[in-house]
């Protein structure tokens, strides 16, 4: 009987082990995905690849999540990744084509467990509230300005978006991040851009902290703002 406890104590040791290993592996991988993202950023000088880092920080699996312009599906693909086959994302854009093009990267990148909830909404992001309902969001990114490779006639513009930010505010949950990513080389851009700013500088402190991050050698780079939503005690 002591050698078959001795055994079974074993037994159970070696799992718990081995559970512990592959929490540390987890971890580990999440750090090192973490650091390369880090690594591109410092190499590149993107700020869009700082969703990169900030998503793993702020979603966990199983979380859901808003991309309010897909775009090419850049981002709508690191927020899936994010929140895991258990998760969420719900995106938005004006153009079909993107929404195309974004279910099209979502699923040649992702296996078919690993795919979240997939809603794609063809409408501006200022109609959130009526394709969420009742749903709230642990992150909501924009990545403002135009379609990439498009006539950059369709751009999202300084009034449509100050609405959309204003239905993320109550949309996002205590603990989550709202991203905002903006551009002033095209039509339109300065004045969006100011009125993101200026937005976001009068959201409450005791509720709100709100970054700007922006690439002071490079005047005409794109600026990213984030407000992350305290948590009430």
């Amino acid at each position: 009987m002591m050698t078959r406890l001795g055994v079974a104590g074993t037994h159970r040791s070696t799992i718990f082990n081995h559970m512990i290993l592959c929490n540390h592996a987890s971890r580990s991988m999440a750090v090192r995905t973490q650091a390369s993202h880090a690594a591109r950023w410092l190499e590149n000088a993107r700020l869009t690849d700082v969703l990169g880092m900030l998503g793993p920080s702020i979603l966990q699996p199983g979380d859901t999540a808003i991309d309010a312009t897909c775009g090419n599906g850049h981002d709508t693909l690191t927020l899936s990744r994010c929140v895991g086959g258990g998760g969420r994302v719900v995106g938005f854009d004006i153009s079909a084509a993107a929404l195309q093009a974004t279910r099209r990267r979502l699923e040649e990148e992702l296996a078919p467990e690993a795919m979240p909830e997939l809603k794609l909404v063809h409408a501006g992001h200022e109609t959130m509230p009526e394709h969420l309902g009742h749903d709230s969001a642990k992150l909501i990114c924009f990545n403002l300005g135009y379609l990439p490779g498009s006539d950059k006639t369709e751009a999202t513009r300084a009034g449509s978006s100050l609405a959309a930010l204003s239905h993320a505010f109550d949309i996002l949950q205590p603990g989550g991040l709202l991203a905002v990513m903006c551009y002033t080389g095209h039509p339109g851009g300065v004045e969006e851009t100011d009125a993101i700013i200026s937005c976001l500088s009068e959201l409450e402190p005791a509720s709100w902290v709100v970054t700007q991050l922006k690439l002071l050698n490079r005047p005409s780079a794109p600026l990213l703002c984030t407000a992350w939503k305290r948590v009430r005690k």
